[in-house]
């Protein structure tokens, strides 16, 4: 399928019907448990399973968000020790 095909099926609501689309060009982080289906399909996962997955994911994405900051503090201190270097100059 071409990239204008897909386009113009965006563009007219089509690709609404497409499964697991969402409309968004970055969705959120899944993760939260989606409800479950009651009677559970041969090789699903049971909701132990599941959720043991997703606590591993909320302990991944916290992981990220605490380098994510520890990065940000860290610049801003090099520039602050840049800025005070520049003033002695």
């Amino acid at each position: 399928m071409t990239f204008n095909l897909v386009l113009s099926r965006m563009e007219s609501g089509e690709a609404k019907k497409w499964p697991g689309f969402t409309g968004k060009a970055y969705p959120e982080v899944f993760n939260t448990i989606p409800p479950q289906p009651q009677q559970l399909k041969s090789g699903q996962l049971s909701e132990q399973h599941v959720k043991k997955f997703f606590d591993g994911v909320r302990q991944h994405v916290c992981a990220f968000e605490s380098l994510k900051v520890s990065f940000v503090f860290n610049v801003v201190n090099l520039e602050h020790s840049l800025e005070a270097s520049l003033a002695h100059v």
